[in-house]
């Protein structure tokens, strides 16, 4: 490859020097005492200064005078990368850190706006240069209507090593005898990456995976700077993610920039992507290697032919940070544990089909004559008439597909495999936390620009102008210190409460309203003559679904606004206090919305309906609903399949297609837009009409922006998700098939978006998952009570127990008929008789006498102390063992408890070493200077 382009400075050239370093503006010029021009001024410099050349004679001698050289695409790239003007004390070139974008002036400007934002840039640049950040501006092309200009920032050695000993950033010591040893692996946890087991074919090779030898690290000192590796390369101390992190907390907490933010001064900021995500063509990657980290990341972890592997966690975390890495190894090691539950549920769902055929229920209401032509009450007021037992024969099939013996063993095997889960992902995250040196880490964030901006609102009365002066500075501090006061929040608090509240009472209406539509579409479907059939039980059960689920995606994006706005209302001080906030809020409406028209089916519908001649009803109106006599377990499984599979599928779509359809529309201007769209189109046309590509800062811009919320949706789908897979497994036992055929694409599609799609994100620490661990405890324990209660109360198996060991003699047969009460029609109260009313007796799903007043028979309270015991016995059965497997498994496995306290005795080794060095030199020092070798040395 083309060797980058360097400019070395001039000899005795003050500017030369880091600290003397100044902003320089992109307007080119033929002054060659000017700064060489760059961006869109050098390309069109260099090709007019070109087209000069060729126009005269030996013009292939002559070279361009601008100072800028054209460069091939692949140098151009790189050189892109770095400062064009500014250079390091030995003529290194400067990585840029961290990019500012900021707009174009408008070609109208009556308010005289440019001019304050202008200002506000001016007194950013400078406070950034105080603090010791080179600072470089490209200048918006204007040729080139609505594009952006960019504050390209280089963060000094001397800022860096200051924040990282503030944030106390883990390095690896400089003691090569602290090396891990060969056998030792960085990133991949406690999962065996050699091929243990046979699992060889899953992992990639370690030279493609980003690998390297690991060393023993500790907090950053400042001070102590030879301790640490690489002390003597300060360009190559921190990774580039490390730098931008460092940059944003440096750039971040000055109450200034939230000052431009505010008034358009600047329109954001991100970290630039280590080049482009594909390598040139016909590049050949296994001869020449990668060119950067992102290309590595495309080709071992986005392409499609990896979708078996595990994932390079070393080289996500390298690259995007602990943050983003944590919650792809969560869902690497979620994914993992649920391949042997998918598969044993397969199992499950395969022995009901089998055994199906040759269930003793179903044949006699699809074979037995005498229970056929049994007639069952009718199933609304006046119109409905009486059905056949026959026509619940297609039910009853279905339901013992998913209501058999297998079921229950499966939903306490699943029980334990919660917990299971979730306490070897403890282990599992204690190791990634030694491993990847967090294990210490603490949340220590700087204030949210718009936290900021709130509190220099209420000091803006105080003084006039609170970015001038250091004492408003100060006291600027203070006051973000104390935070917001409880006057000011409380009222905020209680709108967000009663909001919340709001939200979760509209959801409840939703389901009442679904119910209705069940009872009126009933109602219809007879008036048509088709409502004794199965076929329309099923239409009147898929299309309720349907439109729940409907219900469900619009409350979705209703609330998901509406709650961006409370908690940004509340203003929260910190990014994690924030998301706290965020998610208690959503999680909560997401709860209430995705589950609770399963929870209705799974444990209230068919237990409140009353008894013919006696409906409960809502509003003295509509009748409640009852269940099929072969039972609610059907209902159960479609609203499951609606909610469940198709909420998963739209949000595969949604995360492929809005993105990519973006991406399409910027490239191509299909789509009239935001300034963003307009802009990347225009630079497209500007750079193919200047014969050169684009600069690595315009790429990324054009890219789609990073939601400081990006990992919460991403959570979010996923912990709901766990929550179908555990609290309803006893009615599907095919979700863990479907959870996992959905994650392994998820895993590629996120990958995809976090590499070629979006902005390079904030490479944030994290230490663990944060709150989402403690919601999947919760869902983990209320998964024992739903799973016993499905199985108790929804299932038929009980009452078939108890029928086979007090009247059955160990056999199903006749059991239909014992669990049939009959109703004497007479009996009907009038607002319910049906219109034709021709038979004398009618059956419904209850244990009821046959006579008036139809009171409960033994068997009701037999069957009722059954389903308790079995709750009773199950929930404290499957708690004692949760509770035993997390007394039994250790949160932190031995060999991690056994390296840190080898990494702390190499730390004081090195510090002590490090002290003693010093001390030498010292005292070498005092003895040349004060010319007294043996008094020094008594005083030394």
């Amino acid at each position: 490859r083309v060797e980058p382009m360097r400019r070395a400075p001039a000899a005795g050239n003050k500017g030369s020097d880091d600290s003397e370093l100044r902003p320089m503006m992109t307007e080119g010029g033929g002054d060659p005492d000017s700064p060489a021009p760059i961006g869109f001024e050098a390309i069109e410099m260099a090709a007019r200064e070109e087209d000069a050349a060729g126009s005269g004679d030996g013009a292939g001698d002559q070279q361009p005078q601008s100072g800028v050289a054209l460069m091939k695409p692949q140098q151009a790239l790189t050189d892109s990368l770095y400062l064009q003007n500014h250079f390091g004390k030995d003529g290194e070139r400067l990585k840029i850190d961290f990019v500012l974008p900021f707009p174009a002036p408008p070609a109208k400007d009556p308010k005289n706006h440019e001019a304050e934002r202008q200002r506000l840039r001016d007194q950013l640049v400078e406070r950034l240069n105080l603090m010791g950040l080179v600072v470089e501006t490209l200048l918006p092309h204007e040729s080139v209507p609505q594009s952006s200009g960019y504050l390209l920032l280089h963060s000094k050695f001397e800022l860096l090593t200051r924040y990282a000993s503030v944030i106390k950033l883990e390095m690896p010591i400089a003691d090569i005898s602290n090396e891990l040893q060969e056998g030792d692996e960085e990133g991949g946890g406690s999962v065996c990456s050699d091929g243990c087991f046979g699992l060889k074919a899953f992992f990639r090779a370690k030279e493609n995976t980003g690998e390297k030898h690991d060393y023993f690290t500790a907090p950053f000192q400042e001070e102590r700077l030879d301790m640490f590796l690489r002390s003597n390369d300060p360009e190559n101390f921190f990774t580039s993610a490390q730098r931008s992190l460092i940059t944003y907390n440096a750039v971040v907490e000055m109450p200034l920039f939230s000052e431009c933010l505010s008034k358009e001064a600047i329109t954001g900021y991100f970290s630039l992507h280590d080049g482009p995500y594909k390598p040139p063509s016909g590049a050949d990657t296994r001869v020449q290697g990668f060119d950067n980290d992102r290309q590595e990341l495309y080709d071992v972890w986005v392409a499609p032919k990896n979708w078996y592997r595990f994932q390079p966690l070393l080289l996500v975390r390298r690259y995007f940070g602990e943050k983003i890495a944590m919650y792809f190894a969560w869902l690497g090691f979620y994914n993992m544990w649920l391949a042997p539950m998918a598969i044993l549920g397969l199992i499950v769902f395969i022995y009901g089909v089998c055994t199906s055929a040759t269930n003793v229920t179903a044949d006699q209401i699809c074979e037995d004559p005498e229970v056929m032509e049994m007639k069952l009450c009718p199933g609304c007021d006046k119109a409905c008439g009486y059905t056949p037992l026959k026509s619940s024969c297609t039910y009853s099939r279905i339901v013992h597909v998913f209501d058999n013996p297998a079921s229950i063993l499966f939903a306490i095997v699943m029980s334990l495999w919660a917990t299971c889960f979730l306490e070897f992902w403890k282990r599992e995250q204690a190791v990634l936390q030694y491993e990847w040196d967090v294990n210490n880490f603490q949340h220590d964030e700087v204030p949210r620009p718009a936290y900021t901006r709130q509190v220099q609102s209420r000091l803006r009365g105080k003084t006039d102008d609170i970015e001038n002066t250091m004492d408003t500075d100060s006291q600027l501090r203070v006051e973000m210190e104390k935070g917001i006061p409880i006057y000011i929040r409380a009222p905020r608090y209680c709108l967000s409460v009663s909001t919340v509240l709001f939200m979760i009472i509209l959801v409840l209406s939703v389901v009442i309203g679904v119910i209705i539509y069940r009872l009126s579409i009933i109602v219809v479907l007879h008036s048509l003559g088709i409502g004794t059939s199965s076929q329309a039980r099923l239409l009147t059960s898929l299309s309720a679904a349907t439109i729940n689920f409907l219900c469900i995606v619009v409350l979705n994006q209703v609330y998901r606004r509406l709650a961006v706005v409370l908690t940004d209302l509340e203003q929260p001080k910190t990014e994690a206090t924030y998301e706290d906030s965020f998610t208690f809020k959503v999680y909560c409406f997401q709860f209430v919305n995705y589950y609770s028209s399963v929870f209705y089916i799974a444990f209230f519908k068919g237990y409140f309906h009353g008894r013919p001649g006696e409906y409960a009803r809502i509003g003295d109106a509509f009748r409640m609903e009852e269940c099929d006599p072969a039972g609610c377990l059907v209902e159960l499984v479609i609203q499951m399949i609606i909610i469940f599979v198709a909420k998963q599928v739209i949000n595969c779509l949604m995360e492929v297609g809005v993105p990519l359809l973006k991406k399409l529309f910027n490239k191509y201007n299909l789509m009239r837009g935001t300034p963003v769209e307009e802009e990347q189109a225009e630079i497209v046309k500007a750079a193919e009409k200047l014969g050169r590509d684009l600069r690595q800062c315009e790429r990324d811009w054009s890219l789609l922006p990073v939601d400081h919320l990006q990992l919460f949706d991403e959570y979010l789908e996923m912990v709901i998700q766990f929550g179908f897979v555990t609290l309803f497994v006893a009615a599907m036992p095919l979700a863990p098939l479907f959870a996992l055929m959905n994650n392994v694409l998820e895993v590629r599609l996120d990958a995809w978006k976090m590499v070629a799609l979006l902005r390079r994100p904030i490479a944030r620490r994290a230490s663990s998952i944060g709150i989402w661990l403690q919601i999947l405890t919760a869902i983990s324990a209320l998964a024992v009570v739903t799973n016993a209660v499905i199985l108790g109360f929804t299932s038929e198996q009980i009452p078939k127990m108890v029928y086979q060991h007090t009247v059955g003699n160990y056999s199903n047969h006749n059991y239909i008929k014992w669990r049939l009460s009959r109703f004497n029609t007479s009996d009907f109260e009038e607002s319910s008789r049906p219109v034709n009313n021709t038979e004398p007796v009618c059956y419904y799903r209850d244990f009821r006498y046959d006579e008036a007043p139809y009171k409960y028979r033994s068997e009701f309270w037999h069957v009722l102390a059954a389903r308790m015991a079995f709750v009773l016995v199950f929930e404290h059965l499957v708690l004692f063992l949760k509770g035993l497997i997390d007394a039994l498994v250790p949160d932190y496995p031995s060999k991690v408890r056994d390296e840190i306290k080898r990494e702390r005795e190499v730390f004081k080794s090195a510090l002590f070493n490090q002290l003693k060095s010093h001390a030498n030199v010292d005292v070498r020092t005092k003895d040349e200077r004060d010319g007294d070798g043996e008094d020094g040395a008594a005083v030394a």
